[in-house]
């Protein structure tokens, strides 16, 4: 599912201001020149669930597990494409560093990736004799102003900056340590930080592109109830509002009766208790596993039958 607008996770624009201001001071007092795009190479490191051809931007195979998400990439660009026709070109540099006789991006891709767009042989860049110390710390500051950066390749850009800041002796794993290293409000490097311990299940969700809120995924990670877990990851990849999901997230997990030889007979569909009932459900909608062997009276069981009819029904 491509995720619509107001299911992306936006930064707060004090956070978006403090790291603009970080970029243009890198930027302030440094020769700009036009580089030819075709010596131009991008990161391979660098967002790489989005990653596009340079050379031809719009050569995406249709086999690519992420060819959905490129694909919505790939519409954004076309619009910066065209605005930078509308200005004859690229107005602000992109940063680059020189790697024999090429030069590899340090953060301007998407510009330059529009630029091909757009038709234009050359970009104007600020180049460095080599890797900047800093790279992914760069990298990582643009990354967050950018509203279609995906949860995961937030993610990834963490742990590197985190990598490297270590390797150079600097802690930045604290929230307020991070806050300060990337111009970024304390909050939301808190949430950055929770999520590279988030479960299995919820990180392969972001992997494969199907989570893409980094609230909704941040929320979802907090739930400890497994079953509770899927059905909230559920609910968000088939498109639930953000506060459906909190709903679900924050929703007390539901526990059988103290009753001695009573067991637990609640699922997570609602109100509904009577396992029978959610059965007939699935009958009348032609969703009973067919190759399995389904224990009716058993809630674990159940629940993750209900949990992979959500699933199936999210899916394009």
């Amino acid at each position: 599912m491509s995720p619509s607008k107001k299911q992306r996770f936006s930064i707060p624009t004090a956070a978006q201001s403090q790291a603009g201001e970080i970029i243009a001071a890198a930027e302030s007092e440094e020769t700009v020149q036009l580089v030819p795009i075709h010596l131009l190479e991008l990161d391979p490191r660098n967002r790489p669930l989005c990653k596009l051809n340079l050379v031809n931007p719009e050569a995406i195979d249709p086999r690519d597990p992420h060819a959905g998400i490129k694909k919505e990439f790939l519409a954004r660009l076309k619009e910066l494409a065209d605005s930078i026709i509308a200005a004859n070109g690229v107005k602000q540099p992109i940063r680059v560093f020189k790697q024999g006789n090429r030069y590899r991006v340090i953060f301007g891709e998407r510009r330059a990736l529009a630029s091909v767009l757009a038709g234009f042989k050359s970009v104007p860049a600020i180049v460095e004799v080599g890797p900047p110390n800093d790279l992914r710390r760069i990298q990582a500051i643009e990354n967050i102003q950018r509203e279609d950066v995906l949860p995961w390749e937030r993610l990834q850009a963490l742990k590197e900056l985190l990598e490297e800041e270590q390797g150079r002796g600097r802690q930045v794993s604290s929230p307020t340590l991070l806050a300060d290293a990337m111009g970024i409000t304390p909050g939301y490097a808190s949430e950055l930080l929770s999520l590279l311990t988030a479960p299995a299940d919820v990180q392969a969700a972001m992997q494969n592109g199907e989570l893409t809120n980094l609230r909704m995924a941040w929320e979802i990670a907090k739930i400890q109830d497994k079953s509770r877990r899927e059905e909230a990851i559920a609910a968000a990849i088939s498109g639930a509002s953000q506060r459906a999901v909190t709903t679900i997230a924050r929703r007390k997990a539901v526990k059988g009766t103290a009753r001695a030889g009573r067991r637990r007979v609640a699922i997570n569909l609602g109100k509904t208790e009577n396992l029978t009932f959610v059965k007939r459900i699935l009958a009348s909608l032609g969703k009973l596993p067919k190759d399995q062997k389904i224990d009716w009276s058993n809630v674990d069981q159940v629940q993750s039958v209900w949990n992979e009819v959500l699933r199936g029904s999210a899916k394009p």
